[in-house]
C-alpha cells in the first residue's frame, strides 16, 4: 500500500487469533476474533487512504475463484494452503496473469511467480512443501517472504517483469541462506497445456 499499489481485492475467511499476532503485522490484540480480511482493509486504509481496499470474508471455491479474481493484474497467494494455490492457479492459466506465490513453514519460506503463457503455472512445478500444515516457527519468517513478494509485484505491475518467473526462491532460516531452483513449463501440463 505504501508502495504505491491502487487498488487490493482481499479475500480470507478466517478470523484473527492470538498465534496471527506474532507474524502477521496488521492486526492488533483488539482485532482477536474478527475477521482478518476486514481488519485488515480497514488497517491499509490507515496506511495509505487513497487505495481501494475491498475486502470479502470468504472461502475461496471453484464456486466464486473467477468473479473474485476479475479484473486482477496479478495474484497473490500468501495463503498457505495447496487448495487456495490451485484454484489461484486455474485462474491465472485461464486469464494468462501472474500469479506469485509464497510458502512458509517451520524455519523456511519459498517463494515464486507463475505466469501460465509466459511460464510454468503451478502445476508445472514440483515444489517442496510440507503435506501438513506446519506453521512458521518464528514471527519475521512472514515478513521476509511477505516483503519478497511484494517487491515481485510492484515490480511486475511497474513493467520490470518479474524475476522469479520459472525459479523458486528458497529462504532457509536454520541456515540464514538463500537456494534457487529452476523450474520449467510442462508440455504435458493438464492446467495451462490445454
Amino acid at each position: 500500500m505504501a508502495g504505491g499499489l491502487g487498488a487490493m481485492r482481499l479475500v480470507d475467511d478466517s478470523r484473527v487469533s492470538l498465534a496471527d499476532l506474532n507474524h502477521q503485522v496488521l492486526f492488533r490484540e483488539r482485532d482477536l476474533g474478527k475477521a482478518k480480511a476486514t481488519m485488515a482493509e480497514r488497517r491499509l486504509k490507515e496506511i495509505n487512504p487513497f487505495v481501494t481496499v475491498e475486502s470479502h470474508v470468504k472461502i475461496l471455491s471453484e464456486n466464486n475463484v473467477f468473479r473474485l479474481a476479475a479484473s486482477c493484474d496479478v495474484l497473490i497467494d500468501a495463503s498457505n494452503n495447496a487448495g487456495v494455490g490451485s484454484l489461484l492457479n486455474l485462474v491465472a492459466a485461464r486469464q494468462q496473469i501472474p500469479l506469485v506465490h509464497a510458502w512458509v513453514w517451520e524455519m523456511t519460506g519459498l517463494l515464486t511467480t507463475f505466469w501460465p503463457s509466459r511460464g510454468p503455472c503451478q502445476a508445472c512445478a514440483d515444489l517442496e512443501t510440507p503435506s501438513n500444515h506446519r506453521p512458521a516457527l518464528l514471527g519475521p519468517l512472514p515478513g521476509i517472504m511477505g516483503a519478497l513478494q511484494a517487491l515481485e509485484v510492484l515490480r511486475i505491475l511497474g513493467g520490470l517483469g518479474p524475476a522469479l518467473l520459472g525459479r523458486v526462491l528458497t529462504f532457509k532460516g536454520t541456515q540464514f541462506t538463500f537456494t534457487e531452483k529452476i523450474i520449467r513449463v510442462n508440455p504435458l501440463c493438464p492446467v495451462c497445456a490445454v
